[in-house]
């Protein structure tokens, strides 16, 4: 938008010696970004960029710019004309759209005898890069130029009166002022008369309805359009144009009176014979005035200086603020061409008083620059550490499953499907209807689609889950969410059930040491739903219960198709491990010495554990370094209830080389402390 220097001086007296790029800095740093300065034919015009001038529909004109410069600078602003010529009414309006149009009003101008535009006029439109083109339309788009409010001239004599504002019958024809022919649609508005559209609204006039050289008699329209109505009409057909872009930003209408008083004060002194003969005014829905409250301890804080009351109140009053001062607090009224949208609450009136105060003046502050240790939420990534550690440690094959499955699958993992917590609107199958409160179903699934092909293979997945239980908002009461958690689940598929359930015993304990979580143990007696009950046992870790592994039921292989195999499987709750800080790693000196392993074997009450074996051998001497599990039996020469445990005891000498009769001892040990504290017999 350009800007010119002589036209503002209309509106106020700026200090005398301002240079005009002193004028554009302090309008750049308090309002709007001036893009350049230029001087044409003894006039300064100011390129502002309009993108600056998005949220101030009050700026689109020289007498909104003029009421800032006023302001920055603390000199007096002339008001625009307040008389009204005499408004003679007359039936000039029909139906007015109230979607479309907020205000409208119509003057009937006649006696015109002037055609010409004032030379001074011309220069100031021609500055600004504006063509002349005859009296009326110049005069009202100066007056748009000046007031920011668009207004348009019809030649009377063509039109068939009244004029309405009313949306386009679909496939209207319309011709636009500039020689374009549109076709418009039901979503369009226009301006009509009896007969048809003489205006696009808010945005362009007829062909047919422009003023002539002959024209005798002016309608002089001056109007309010809803901002979204002339955005939708200007974007579905292409057309911009000066009047469209001051609309889109939500005028009040309020300025129309503005724009009519000074049309008609120019009016008088360019062709004193013309007449008002006729006005009519429609008003649907008036712009009001805003108001504010805020304390002046919350201006304060935002603005970042300990302004007194007077320098908060000042600058809002120089801008056309109504304040009223309380004690702390403040109460603003917000003038009306400021409350289509631009000042709104409190954090408004931050900005407003602090430009005025002068961003220049405000002392600088160093940031404060804190060098703290990061934070590190070692929570991150553990789903992703377990199933690196299930795929690349323990070659684990992963499957991916749809959050739900066949109603058979989930009945033959133990769960009940009337259960579930949550079901499908629109399922893909009447039987996968809910979604998952376990991944075992799942697991179930890909071991019948797989055990056809091969006899034996390890499979897992992870993955959401949605177990029954009541409801519970995550940030605000209104929104309810169903529980979830992230799962693990492994299946161990084979001819050997004992071996397969061992290895998946053995991929669970290491769990801790390898996924960074704390340790995880396994307690008798499991409750798995999916599980034999002879073969289950419960996952702990960090003293909460996080899952369950057991050997696969008979209704669960069958369900799997299982006839020669079983499947050993568990499955973990991965929001249950507690991720612990990266291990202290200390340097530890590889052995001088050679180890010793020593194997003992003993017979044990099948209720005696093997945790309990292998923690009361460890503490029998420092020189073992580890106790390891080698081989247990049942059967011939071995007592009912009871199994022979063979493990081993491996010995690091840090002194000297162990003699065999110092192995003996530590095995002689080992056996002593076993059958004192657990009842082991020799075999």
């Amino acid at each position: 938008m350009k800007v010119s220097l002589n036209w503002i001086a209309d509106y106020t007296t700026l200090p005398a010696g301002l240079a005009p790029r002193d004028i554009a800095h302090q309008l750049t740093m308090a309002t709007v970004e001036v893009e350049g300065v230029h001087e044409v034919d003894g006039d300064v015009i100011f390129e502002i960029d309009n993108k600056s001038l998005t949220n101030r529909p009050d700026l689109w004109g020289h007498y909104g710019v003029a009421r800032e410069l006023a302001a920055i600078y603390q000199v007096p602003l002339t008001p625009l004309p307040a008389e009204d010529p005499a408004r003679p009414p007359a039936a000039l309006i029909g139906d007015i759209d109230p979607a479309v149009c907020r205000r409208f009003t119509a003057a009937l101008i006649e006696h015109i005898s002037v055609r010409d535009t004032p030379a001074w006029m011309k220069q100031r439109l021609v500055a600004i890069g504006q063509r002349s083109k005859n009296l009326y339309a110049d005069l009202t788009n100066y007056v748009m130029l000046a007031t920011g409010q668009p207004m348009h001239a019809f030649d009377a004599d063509r039109l068939s009166l009244p004029l309405s504002v009313r949306r386009a019958t679909p496939n209207e024809a319309f011709d636009a002022l500039d020689g374009t022919d549109l076709t418009l649609s039901s979503s369009d508005a226009v301006v009509a008369d009896r007969t048809t559209a003489v205006g696009l609204a808010g945005i362009i006039g007829g062909l047919h309805s422009a003023i002539q050289a002959g024209t005798t008699r002016v309608l002089l329209e001056a109007a309010s359009f809803d901002p979204l109505a002339i955005r939708r009409t200007s974007a579905a057909h292409g057309v911009r144009t000066e009047a469209s872009a001051r609309f889109e930003k939500s005028l009040s209408t309020h300025r129309v009176d503005d724009a009519r008083r000074l049309f008609f004060h120019i009016l008088r002194h360019v062709d004193p014979g013309a007449r008002v003969t006729g006005f009519d005014d429609r008003l649907n829905v008036a712009t009001g005035r805003g108001e504010i409250r805020a304390s002046a301890g919350y201006l304060r804080d935002r603005i970042g200086k300990a302004l007194s009351i007077d320098e908060l109140r000042a600058p809002l009053e120089r801008l056309g603020f109504g304040v009223t001062v309380d004690g702390d607090a403040l109460t603003v009224t917000v003038p009306e061409w400021r409350n289509t949208g631009d000042i709104s609450g409190p954090h408004d009136l931050v900005e407003e008083i602090a430009r005025l105060h002068g961003y220049e003046r405000f002392e600088f502050q160093a940031p404060q620059i804190r060098l703290d240790k990061s934070a590190r939420d070692y929570t991150h990534g553990t789903e992703r550490r377990v199933k690196e550690y299930l795929a690349f440690s323990c070659g684990l094959q992963e499957v991916i499953n749809y959050p739900w499955t066949e109603e058979r699958f989930v009945t033959a993992a133990g769960f009940s499907v009337d259960a579930a917590n949550l079901r499908l609107a629109a399922p893909p199958a009447p039987d996968q209807a809910t979604l998952r409160t376990s991944l075992v179903p799942g697991l179930l699934r890909a071991i019948e689609s797989n055990i056809r092909w091969r006899g034996s293979f390890n499979i897992f997945e992870t993955g959401s889950v949605f177990p029954p239980g009541e409801r519970a908002s995550l940030d605000v009461a209104s929104e309810q969410l169903p529980p979830q958690s992230k799962r693990a689940a492994a299946a161990f598929v084979g001819d050997d059930a004992e071996a397969l359930f061992r290895e998946a015993k053995g991929v669970i304990e290491a769990v801790g040491a390898r996924v960074h979580v704390a340790p995880v143990a396994l307690v008798v007696p499991g409750m798995a739903p999916w599980a034999d009950a002879g073969a289950c046992v419960t996952i702990v870790s960090d003293g909460r219960r996080i899952g369950e592994l057991g050997v696969l039921n008979r209704r669960g292989t069958r369900a799997a198709g299982l006839k020669h195999a079983f499947a050993a499987i568990f499955e973990i709750d991965i929001d249950g491990l507690v991720s612990t800080p990266s291990r202290e790693n200390r340097f530890v000196a590889l052995p001088e010495l050679p180890s010793v392993a020593v194997d003992i074997s003993l017979t044990y009450p099948d209720a005696v554990t093997w945790a309990d074996i292998a923690g009361i051998a460890r503490g029998v001497s420092p020189l073992i370094a580890a106790i390891e599990f080698v081989d247990q039996y049942r059967g011939k020469g071995i007592p009912e209830g009871h199994r022979s445990v063979t493990l081993r005891a491996r010995l690091q000498p840090t002194a000297h080389t162990l003699t065999s009769d110092e192995a003996a001892e530590v095995a002689g040990a080992i056996r002593e402390i076993e059958r004192q504290r657990l009842g082991a017999l020799e075999r």
